[in-house]
């Protein structure tokens, strides 16, 4: 039941967010062979426009790799952490600040399940409906190519590695997620809780744009030089899991339990 009304609360902004995610990447597909007719000069061009050194790497591979570096920069770099993590704040600023603001609350509470029930129930359909846009727009990658030329495409996708790229990117939204649901657990507020989700996030922008610093941003988990390789295959997969990302889900597990020990000890 609880599952169910969280559902019925946030499909349509998952569905929104995936066409949105969806405009922005048939976008970026169709301006490819603008900058593939005259790849070089034009790479080398805006590699003096770039305002750091990562940026200039980024073109770097665009020259280098073609096609599929380009969908690592607008896909994962740009679109999903954009989109991906504005639905992650949006559906849970609401997660349980909403059901106060609402006075739904008290009804939620007094259901005959426990308050870790209700809390798991909400959790992972709120995570359902961040992952399902950034897999399902990745899935149409591979039908967006056929819809230009091949002789723009130096180095085509691979459909198991789009789709690690897509869990990486899931996981760092959800990231997001249940920072913003720890949040909500402590924060009354929707309003509130979205302006303490937005401080955090823009901070960790602000470090990533200043070269010095950068190391110290969470985006430097999500950023060009993470999902490039991924997608040309120079990642393994539980290698990858077990030596980075693993520590992604254990923050997000982390969360949630300040989240749960917080919600279980919350009066109406």
């Amino acid at each position: 039941m609880i599952a169910r009304k969280t559902w019925r609360e946030t499909r349509w902004m998952m569905v929104a967010s995936f066409l949105i995610m969806e405009v922005l990447l048939f976008a970026a597909v169709m301006f490819w062979p603008k900058i593939a007719a005259d790849l070089e000069q034009r790479i080398a061009f805006m590699k003096l426009l770039a305002p750091g050194e990562f940026i200039k790497r980024l073109l770097s591979t665009w020259g280098d790799h073609g096609f599929a570096a380009y969908i690592a920069t607008q896909q994962f770099f740009k679109s999903a952490n954009t989109v991906g993590i504005a639905t992650a704040v949006l559906i849970g600023t609401g997660a349980i600040a909403g059901e106060r603001e609402n006075s739904t609350l008290e009804l939620l509470l007094s259901r005959p399940v426990s308050r870790l029930r209700i809390l798991w129930s909400k959790t992972w359909v709120l995570a359902l409906c961040t992952a399902i846009p950034i897999f399902a727009s990745t899935a149409t990658i591979p039908l967006l190519e056929h819809c230009i030329d091949a002789e723009y495409i130096k180095t085509g996708t691979n459909f198991g590695y789009l789709m690690h790229a897509a869990w990486h990117s899931t996981l760092f939204s959800v990231a997001v997620l249940v920072a913003t649901l720890c949040l909500s657990s402590f924060i009354k507020s929707q309003v509130q809780v979205a302006f303490a989700i937005g401080v955090i996030v823009i901070i960790q922008v602000g470090l990533y744009f200043i070269q010095v610093i950068r190391n110290g941003s969470a985006f430097m988990l999500s950023d060009h030089d993470v999902y490039w390789p991924i997608l040309a295959g120079n990642v393994h997969f539980w290698r990858f899991f077990f030596g980075q990302e693993i520590w992604i889900l254990a923050a997000c597990c982390l969360l949630w339990a300040v989240a749960y020990l917080r919600f279980r000890r919350m009066d109406l």
